[in-house]
């Protein structure tokens, strides 16, 4: 149990320093392309349209990033959004 413990803590610590901040998480989201065989997608220019609405925006860039990168908390997506409306603005 303690060499359990002590490599889940190893893990942890690895992957918190590991993380990118939330301005280069930005910068990934709105670079993001999605390919299939005859066609490039880019999911950022979709929930653009939703820009004027805050709440459905936020919502939308919520769930590509969970898509994209797991489960993020809400103080991280809120810093994110700003992040991604100056890169956009």
């Amino acid at each position: 149990m303690l060499f359990t413990n002590i490599i889940k803590h190893i893990g942890y610590k690895l992957c918190e320093k590991c993380k990118p901040g939330n301005a280069q998480l930005a910068e990934i989201i709105s670079k993001l392309e999605v390919k299939s065989e005859n066609m490039t997608i880019k999911p950022l220019n979709n929930i653009l349209k939703l820009k004027n609405n805050p709440g459905r925006f936020s919502n939308a860039i919520g769930n590509l990033l969970n898509t994209t990168f797991g489960k993020i908390n809400k103080t991280d997506k809120d810093e994110i959004i700003q992040h991604l409306n100056s890169i956009l603005a």
